[in-house]
């Protein structure tokens, strides 16, 4: 069975595919520094889009702090804040030192000008994205232009995505990659870190949700 190729928001216009919880975990381990791994104190991450938490559930397990919300409600008692106007946890006092997310793709460039421009005190900004956001002259003009990334980071095997759930036999032809802003990097050449063939290492059973008969995914 073949993951979406395409991915489209349905007709409630949310974007509603869900990250494996292994991959995040693959992302942590090979993509950050050390440093960021749960060491220091007070160091803090914001999952804007944090759906039904499975980003949420493994940045937990190497951030200090880890703050969720999301643009819509999925009964899992994240704030239900838009990320691309609504109030930060900045406008509550609270420091954030990073910002990982697997935001709607058709909102990618609004999400970097907003964390850019309206963030200064965020330096990080991490964002799950298929592999070809790289291209196109509107994405080189908002984006790369104003601020290379300072990591590229592909996963050499693909990481499938459904709408609406997480599904541990799906598969799919999409490639997708992390890429990491730094506001400090200040335009040097942005480096290329493969995510090696990691599932077997991170992935656990009990990752994976059940649902109940009408589909919803029953907590966890």
């Amino acid at each position: 069975m073949d993951g979406f190729q395409n991915r489209k928001s349905g007709k409630d216009g949310l974007d509603d595919f869900p990250t494996p919880k292994w991959a995040t975990r693959a992302f942590i381990a090979h993509c950050l520094p050390e440093s960021h791994r749960g060491v220091h104190e007070d160091l803090t991450v914001w999952e804007p889009c944090a759906n039904r938490g499975h980003m949420v559930e493994p940045l937990r397990a190497y951030f200090d702090i880890v703050i969720g919300s999301d643009v819509n409600d999925y009964g899992y008692g994240f704030p239900v804040i838009d990320f691309l106007d609504g109030p930060t946890p900045m406008d509550h006092g609270m420091e954030v030192d990073w910002i990982v997310t697997n935001p709607p793709f058709n909102k990618a460039i609004e999400f970097f000008e907003r964390w850019y421009n309206d963030m200064p005190s965020v330096r990080y900004l991490a964002m799950f994205l298929r592999a070809n956001f790289t291209e196109g002259a509107k994405r080189y003009d908002r984006v790369f232009s104003v601020l290379n990334p300072k990591l590229f980071c592909p996963y050499v095997e693909r990481v499938p995505l459904v709408a609406g759930r997480l599904d541990k036999d799906v598969s799919t032809q999409m490639p997708y990659a992390w890429f990491v802003w730094d506001r400090e990097f200040l335009r040097s050449p942005t480096r290329v870190r493969w995510i090696p063939p990691s599932r077997k290492e991170y992935d656990r059973e009990e990752d994976w949700p059940t649902y109940d008969d009408n589909g919803n995914e029953v907590p966890f």
